[in-house]
């Protein structure tokens, strides 16, 4: 009777929690069918075999067949179309004007159920629904059917974790980074609901080791999940294809993971629901499962191409209304924030950073020096907001006060400058989610526009449906020079185009008669890159193209960078052409064997004029064809063995050539331990003499993590260094030390020492940014 009365009460329940309407289960009910065919001799049968339609096709070259149920319905009230089947077809749904939407149906080697959102059919008139069918692939094969219903889900109740709806959130959340990464958690106006939202800028070097990462976490008094089933945020991305990994940690100190590979493609506001049920235990094993208890839990973003090359990826991303789903979910329980966000932020808010640093160079010996941040921002309505800052200059303390020849003291006192004045009008016309005028943060890539802070002007954040996003800004600079760019992104469940284009137009001035000056054009350029995603089964596959047009008329002088002036008019008008191609293919051989594939093709002038690092572009990014393979396959838990095989050849000169042979362990026993070993070969075979060179390097990298809250790495390198066309042979040993200790979230000391032994004293680097041999102590005060 017991057992009896516990299932009434499950089905009970499942009643309550969502609405199942039966279109055809081919038992009880069955609607009318249909099937079709080309007239090339492709074939279609089906028959009922216990409950259950199996379809036998045969599809020609070039040919089409499929089949299909008369459904005659409404769909609009529903949130699932779910599909219990076996095989492989395209799953068709069409309204009674004859539209029709499609969409790729996985792969089925049992009978599994797939749930296929109603949104998906949202250009459909989803009152009069005509029919659902299933197209076949090329070739033999048998599909087969044993319901397809309607799903209406009854929303549980939600509770709000964090509403990230203040202005000092970096007293409330940590920073967290390994190897050559940053990160630095701020307020910002952009939010997708209330005042505030959470802002996370990130630099991370997307290197073969994977040892880079940056991100954020809260950790504090143990919470209670127990009865949460989803954790949801909003979350803006900033285009770059990383990986936004969800974190927590439950009360007996178990790591639970999750990912997210395609949530930060997007430049609008997308809702990430983690199911706690779907989460993955990666750290050391307790009892085995989610107890619902949790004190720590972050978010964290990792380099998705992590075998493309050496390069340093920035970025910014933000996060709004964090949630959690359930029965009977407490609020207080359930978030560390439950006080804080039940108050209001006043529409005035001042907050500040302090640095004081200590930094010891050969070059310069001692220096101490400090500066100080202050931000603000205010809000004059609930659509316009306006960010700044004010900042003093980075001053030595040496340098302040100084003696004349008459032995009177004087006193330097730093200025001060605004680096940022940003107006912000959000949802102020359909379409448009974002208006930003003044100080631009603007990223394309770095074959398009890098990402430098300071340019002025106007960007524009669109969202005209659901698969349709994008950006468009113009920079106004000097005389009549300005840069328009553009970049939209369609996307729809497994395939996605994007579009990024650049147009610059660069002028000066020249004198025309006595004081009177004259504008004329320097150059033209217009630059631009499509981009096809399709992702099928394990395997992301993207293929770009690009090319970029320049025109010049006349060499400027940049004697003063604000004000060029006409240096020589050219007699013609050469045109520069250049293009680019890649393939990207990345997946999952095997469950713990992860391959990736990058075939490129950079033309010698493709140069657009905003890309990243210039002085080294022609040699990382530039004049070049090749291929890159890597691997990454984990041996057993957190114990992975990475190989990665790179070979370029210069277009300009055929016979430079470079390959690159890496390869070696990273292991991460427990979370607050990683450590690993990895060897290089690098053959670069160049008409350059200072860069025809064979180097054999080994690195040993090891991070320690201590009471949560200091952070301890060392990095030894060691590189042999063959110049064949002298025969001679050099050693380099670096060796880096690096700790950071966390005296609250706000409050943070950092020691950083750096030691390199160069093979040949010529080839120590003089000069700023000093980053080959310094001692640096800093610490650093939010407030």
């Amino acid at each position: 009777m017991r057992g009896v009365l516990l299932f009434l009460s499950f089905i009970f329940i499942s009643n309550l929690c969502s609405e199942v309407k039966v279109i055809a289960d081919f038992k009880s009910v069955f609607s009318r069918d249909f099937y079709y065919s080309d007239e090339k001799g492709s074939s279609v049968s089906r028959r009922i075999e216990d409950g259950k339609v199996v379809i036998d096709y045969d599809v020609k070259e070039g040919g089409y067949a499929g089949w299909g149920v008369i459904t005659e319905g409404n769909f609009h009230d529903y949130d699932y179309l779910i599909i219990r089947y076996k095989g492989e077809a395209i799953l068709g749904v069409k309204d009674k004007m004859g539209r029709e939407e499609r969409v790729d149906l996985p792969f089925h080697t049992s009978l599994e159920e797939e749930y296929v959102e109603i949104s998906e059919f949202m250009n459909l008139n989803l009152h009069l629904i005509e029919n659902v069918n299933f197209s076949f692939p090329k070739g033999k094969g048998r599909f087969v059917v044993d319901e397809i219903s309607l799903k209406k889900e009854v929303k549980r109740p939600k509770v709000v974790i964090d509403d990230f709806n203040r202005s000092t959130l970096y007293y409330d959340y940590f920073v967290e980074r390994g190897g050559d990464a940053s990160g630095e958690v701020s307020s910002t106006r952009s939010s997708f609901e209330g005042s505030y939202a959470l802002e996370f800028s990130y630099s991370i070097k997307s290197d073969y080791s994977g040892k880079t990462f940056s991100g954020f976490f809260w950790r504090g008094r143990t919470i209670n999940w127990k009865n949460v089933k989803k954790v949801c945020i909003w979350v803006k991305g900033d285009g770059n294809e990383n990986i936004l990994r969800f974190i927590l940690r439950d009360k007996d100190g178990e790591v639970y993971e999750m990912e997210n590979g395609e949530i930060l493609k997007n430049l609008s506001w997308y809702r990430w629901e983690i199911d706690l049920k779907e989460i993955t235990l990666t750290g050391k094993e307790r009892n085995g499962k989610f107890d619902g208890m949790v004190d720590y839990f972050g978010f964290y973003i990792l380099n998705k191409k992590a075998g493309m090359g050496d390069s340093v990826i920035n970025g910014k991303i933000v996060f709004d209304l964090m949630e959690a789903e359930g029965e009977e979910v407490n609020a207080e329980d359930a978030s560390p924030f439950y006080r804080e966000i039940k108050i209001l932020p006043p529409p005035l808010n001042f907050r500040g950073k302090l640095e004081n640093t200590y930094f010891w160079t050969p070059e310069e010996k001692n220096r101490i020096y400090h500066f100080v941040n202050l931000s603000y921002d205010a809000s004059f309505s609930e659509k316009f907001f306006i960010e700044g800052e004010i900042a003093t200059e980075v001053k030595n303390f040496g340098e302040v006060v100084g003696e004349d020849e008459e032995g009177n003291f004087e006193t330097y006192f730093p200025q001060f400058n605004s680096p940022k004045l940003l107006l912000i009008g959000k949802n102020i016309a359909k379409g448009i989610e974002e208006i930003r005028v003044g100080n631009l943060w603007i990223d394309y890539g770095v074959y398009l526009f890098y990402p430098n802070w300071g340019f002025k002007g106007v960007s524009i954040l669109n969202k005209f449906s659901n698969f349709l996003t994008g950006e468009l800004f113009f920079i106004k600079r000097r005389f009549n020079s300005f840069t328009v760019g553009v970049r939209e992104r369609c996307f729809k469940k497994d395939f996605s185009i994007e579009v990024k284009g650049v147009y610059d137009r660069e002028t000066a001035r020249y004198p025309f008669s006595g004081e009177e000056w004259k504008i004329g054009d320097i150059s033209r350029e217009f630059a631009y890159i499509v981009s096809l995603r399709r992702k099928f089964r394990k395997f992301d596959f993207e293929l770009s193209y690009g090319s970029n047009y320049k025109r010049e008329y006349a060499v400027a002088s940049n004697k003063d960078p604000f004000n060029p002036e006409y240096d020589i008019k050219l007699s013609s008008s050469p045109k520069k052409e250049g293009e680019l191609i890649q393939l990207n293919i990345n997946g999952n051989l095997l469950s713990r064997l992860n391959f990736s594939f990058y075939l490129r093709k950079i033309g010698e002038n493709f140069e657009p004029r905003w890309r990243g690092c210039k002085d080294d572009f022609g040699d990382i990014y530039g004049n070049q064809e090749g291929y890159n393979v890597r691997s990454d396959w984990e041996l057993v838990r957190n114990f992975h063995f990475i190989y990665e095989f790179d070979s370029i050849k210069r277009l300009s000169n055929k016979n430079d050539k470079r390959i690159i042979r890496r390869g070696g362990l990273r292991v991460r026993p427990v979370r607050e331990l990683e450590f690993a070993l990895f060897c290089e070969n690098k053959e670069d075979r160049n008409t350059k003499l200072e860069k025809n060179e064979e180097v054999d390097s080994i690195e040993f990298y090891l991070r320690k993590e201590y009471f949560n809250n200091f952070y301890f790495t060392i990095d030894l390198k060691r590189e042999e260094i063959f110049h064949p066309l002298q025969e001679s042979q050099y050693s380099t040993d670096v060796f880096q030390l690096k700790g950071e200790y966390y005296i609250s979230s706000n409050i943070k000391l950092l020691f950083d020492y750096v030691k390199t032994r160069y093979g040949l004293e010529e080839w120590k680097e003089i000069g700023y940014p000093y980053n080959d041999n310094h001692f640096k102590i800093s610490f650093e005060l939010k407030f």
